[in-house]
């Protein structure tokens, strides 16, 4: 497979942000190569792909041949956090789900003969742990927490990229609010029906994203 300077891969494509990203992309003219589970939910939930690639988070797989020669890998994959009970198979999944994955990844990039020039790898704010109403930026210290682990090993794996010269920026989000899916519609529904409240007292804070994140 040759080089493409337009083709792109994302994992986590059938996600809020995912399905985001793989439009913007197509707007702008790359071809989106999309790694899923399931490829034909994938292909109904996040259509217009050049491709639909089996994948699986793990270290390796016959997935890793589309990633050479590709422009950039976008990796937004990782277990729900919300709406599903923390039993201890289910946080390993959570892990499983983000560290593997990335180590998978970036090995499949290490070997390919055209390595991608970009990675962009999904992070967190869960980096930082439960906190109070101190301002945080990129640089504050990361919490002790079960999630501010999974983060920290998380961007380590990403940032394997350094020693073989691949650009990778890491996007620590927050809660993403959508007026149709996620944590909105869920936040809102009380009120709609007609037995919501106010949270008080008021001042609690939200977590937002990092910009701009580390990269390199």
């Amino acid at each position: 497979m040759m080089a493409d300077a337009r083709r792109v891969v994302v994992t986590g494509a059938t996600g809020l942000i995912g399905k985001a990203v793989c439009a913007a992309l197509r707007e702008r003219g790359y071809s989106v190569v999309v790694f899923s589970r399931d490829p034909d939910g994938a292909r109904r939930a996040a259509p217009g792909a050049v491709e639909y690639v089996a994948w699986e988070p793990a270290e390796s797989g016959p997935w890793a041949a589309a990633i050479d020669g590709a422009h950039g890998v976008i990796s937004l994959a990782g277990a729900s956090i919300a709406g599903k009970r923390w039993t201890e198979e289910w946080k390993r999944e959570i892990r499983r789900s983000r560290v593997v994955g990335t180590r998978g990844l970036v090995e499949a990039m290490r070997a390919a003969a055209r390595k991608p020039r970009v990675f962009v790898s999904g992070s967190a704010v869960g980096l930082y742990g439960p906190r109070d109403d101190t301002a945080l930026d990129e640089g504050a210290a990361p919490g002790d927490d079960f999630l501010a682990g999974v983060v920290k090993e998380w961007e380590a794996e990403a940032l394997r990229t350094e020693e073989f010269g691949v650009r990778t920026a890491l996007i620590r989000t927050g809660i993403v609010l959508d007026r149709d899916e996620g944590a909105l519609p869920q936040m809102t529904l009380p009120v709609k029906l007609f037995v919501g409240g106010p949270v008080l007292p008021g001042t609690q804070w939200f977590p937002g994203s990092t910009w701009p994140m580390r990269s390199a």
